[in-house]
């Protein structure tokens, strides 16, 4: 049996959008049936013409943000044992570095490029 996803809310543009390239990043959902629900009828077009893009176009990057690789950053830097301005300068800079780069956890930085980027800045 094949896999079936079901967004509901999925008349939220950037939200539909992100989660169908995440879930069609892993090559075991590449073939699963996605159906999108909303109350809102001009929204779910919208998001429906996005997502058959996203399909027609075949080229699926996982959207893991900035966001979620500073959350991450902060807790490890307060695991290494930051501080907190620590912290939250070691997940800027992963952050950062997250920006210029394409896909999921391989484009996060490293806790080494983290430092190298830190001890760059003035």
């Amino acid at each position: 049996m094949g896999k079936k996803f079901v967004l509901i809310g999925a008349g939220s543009y950037v939200f539909t959008r992100n989660l169908v390239r995440d879930i069609l990043s892993f090559p075991a959902f590449q073939d699963a049936k996605i159906a999108l629900v909303d109350i809102d009828d001009h929204g779910l077009a919208f998001s429906r013409r996005a997502v058959q893009g996203i399909i027609d176009a075949g080229n699926y990057p996982a959207t893991n943000g900035c966001g979620d690789t500073f959350h991450g950053a902060f807790v490890a830097g307060k695991i290494y044992g930051m501080d907190n301005d620590a912290a939250c300068q070691y997940a800027s800079a992963a952050a950062a570095l997250k920006c210029t780069r394409l896909g999921a956890r391989s484009a996060m930085a490293t806790d080494e490029e983290c430092r190298e980027f830190l001890r760059k800045q003035p």
